[in-house]
């Protein structure tokens, strides 16, 4: 493995842990192809005289950045969860009367205007 490979292969990760903090999806769908280039010439490159240090320094750059996704996924999640909740409120609340019915409360126009 070459040293300039593996410096290639830190810098792309950089600019991927930089895209991912900023929330950049488009970058990170910029750079995918560009990662799946390196890590190919990674693995073949890779043999018995592989500069350990540089793949150890690969490996925990890769493990910051799948936590980071793993975090952005989990955010993306909650905030399309969250939008549905709101969406739902607008539309009503669904309840059970005293007697165990499914009952809807929708939400009453209050007669007032809001004036700026």
């Amino acid at each position: 493995m070459s040293k300039t490979l593996a410096s290639q292969v830190e810098a792309l990760l950089a600019r991927e842990r930089v895209a991912l903090l900023k929330g950049d999806f488009a970058t990170l769908d910029s750079l995918a192809p560009l990662k799946e280039s390196l890590f190919t010439d990674l693995v073949a490159a890779t043999d018995a005289a592989a500069d350990v240090a540089a793949l150890r320094r690969i490996d925990r750059a890769l493990g910051h950045n799948k936590s980071l996704l793993g975090a952005a996924i989990a955010g993306l999640r909650d905030g399309a969860a969250r939008i549905t909740v709101l969406q739902q409120a607008q539309d009503g609340f669904a309840t059970y009367d005293r007697d165990g019915r499914a009952a809807r409360l929708t939400r009453r126009s209050s007669g007032l205007e809001k004036k700026a």
